[in-house]
């Protein structure tokens, strides 16, 4: 059984677009809601957790 490549992928810092090659819709869009803040709450936990 022979396998297609039909998915294409472009990112960047915050998105991912999922591009299907046979699709007449275009692509899909993923954008991540990731901020400075939750960068910042996710550090502070992990540290409590090394020091804990």
């Amino acid at each position: 059984m022979k396998t297609n490549n039909n998915l294409g992928v472009w990112m960047d810092h915050s998105d991912a677009n999922l591009i299907d090659i046979n699709s007449k819709n275009g692509y899909i869009s993923i954008t991540s809601k990731f901020t400075s803040e939750t960068k910042e709450d996710a550090l502070n936990r992990s540290e409590s957790l090394i020091y804990a």
